[in-house]
């Protein structure tokens, strides 16, 4: 089951009443493409573009919900929005002042699902990715060694 949140707001008390401390899975980055948080901005691909606007897959064993705080905490950071650690995610440094104007910082969400698999899981989203479009999500490096 994938759960999503708002990575402006607050969520570290929700992911761990949500997701408890020590388990793994993967997670999604997104930007909504409207207020009701119904459609995401879509990304032109190689091959096609994606409507569900995936802009990063990551996994994390053991420790999901620290991995997915850094996330936020680097985007925070890039936003200009509370922290200093830019360096936290990766997704960070790629957040620029350019992708910030296309994809606003108030309408990215990530989400969850839990997996125990979560090398594997994200191996196989990514692949599945690149099989559709082309090409890995557009704040992915490389491929997961899963």
């Amino acid at each position: 089951m994938e759960k999503e949140y708002l990575i402006y707001s607050d969520i570290w008390g929700q992911l761990v009443e949500d997701i408890g401390y020590n388990r793994s899975g993967i997670y999604k980055l997104r930007c909504f493409a409207d207020e009701q948080q119904k459609n995401y901005i879509a990304t032109c691909r190689l091959l096609a573009s994606d409507i569900n606007g995936v802009l990063y897959i990551g996994s994390a064993e053991k420790c999901l919900v620290a991995r997915v705080m850094s996330l936020r905490k680097s985007l925070c950071a890039a936003a200009g929005v509370g922290f200093e650690d830019i360096n936290a995610h990766q997704c960070g440094k790629k957040y620029s002042a350019v992708i910030q104007d296309k994809f606003p910082f108030k309408s990215l969400s990530v989400t969850i699902e839990i997996k125990d698999n979560n090398w594997d899981a994200e191996a196989i989203a990514l692949k599945d990715y690149e099989n559709e479009f082309g090409e890995l999500p557009p704040f992915n490096d490389a491929r997961s060694k899963g």
